[in-house]
């Protein structure tokens, strides 16, 4: 079993200086299984070393991939052994190379922000047949569940891509991410080891790509009336409990 941690970030913003938009952890079986995914918010409030208690995506604009690795492995008590960072424009290009997903969106989904260039409009059952369509599905946060709705639609857009990239007819395609890969996604696995584990998972069924759940308390916090995600000691153990099991292969 490895584990490999996926980070998104704007594009418009400077590699590993800027703030992860999305950070998602993935457990993957060496040879086939079930795959697990878990979100873990960006406002969840950490220990970030050198820096002391603040949100998890400030590590990566402090420290890099480097510290932001770190601060995971610190948060959910397991080694992290792969890191990818993928930039919004690699995400859409990654898309469209595969042929879009075959997901619709499960809401109506309208949104603009004219000061960076945000246009999100999405009709409910429209199929995310685009990188662009996918991407603006994975970011859309304004509505009431916020967070929480975009880490379940980011957990959906991840096991679509993985049935779609794993396709057969796609298996001829992977292999011309390379030129993606050196652009716009910063990875410690080489592209080759990528399309051998998307074919393994070819012929999986939709249920053995499977999700996990952090529970916590969204807040300001009385110290720096800032807005975190808290997560209690308790509920930190029984995920380092489920992650320590998967790694082990006991789960």
């Amino acid at each position: 079993m490895e584990t490999f941690l996926l980070l998104g970030v704007d594009s418009r913003q400077r590699g590993e200086q800027a703030r992860a938009d999305t950070i998602l952890l993935a457990t993957v079986p060496e040879a086939g299984g079930n795959v697990h995914l878990l979100s873990i918010p960006r406002d969840t409030y950490v220990n970030v070393a050198g820096h002391g208690y603040t949100k998890i995506n400030h590590a990566m604009s402090w420290g890099g991939l480097a510290l932001l690795k770190r601060t995971v492995q610190d948060f959910i008590g397991v080694p992290v052994d792969h890191t990818v960072l993928v930039d919004f424009e690699g995400f859409r290009k990654v898309v469209d190379k595969i042929g879009g997903l075959d997901l619709k969106a499960e809401k109506t989904m309208h949104y603009d922000d004219p000061t960076d260039g945000t246009a999100i409009h999405i009709a409910q059952g429209q199929k995310l047949s685009s990188g662009k369509l996918a991407l603006d599905y994975a970011r859309f946060r304004n509505d009431a569940e916020a967070d929480t709705g975009r880490m379940r639609r980011q957990q959906q857009v991840i096991r679509a891509m993985i049935q779609q990239g794993g396709k057969p007819d796609n298996w001829g395609r992977m292999f011309k991410l390379a030129d993606i890969v050196g652009e716009h996604v910063k990875t410690d696995v080489p592209p080759r080891e990528w399309v051998r584990l998307v074919m393994s998972y070819a012929y999986n069924k939709p249920e053995q790509i499977k999700t996990l759940k952090i529970d916590g308390v969204n807040r300001i916090s009385d110290q720096d009336q800032l807005w975190y995600f808290f997560v209690g000691d308790g509920e930190r153990q029984r995920i380092h409990g489920v992650l320590d099991q998967l790694r082990r292969g006991n789960a």
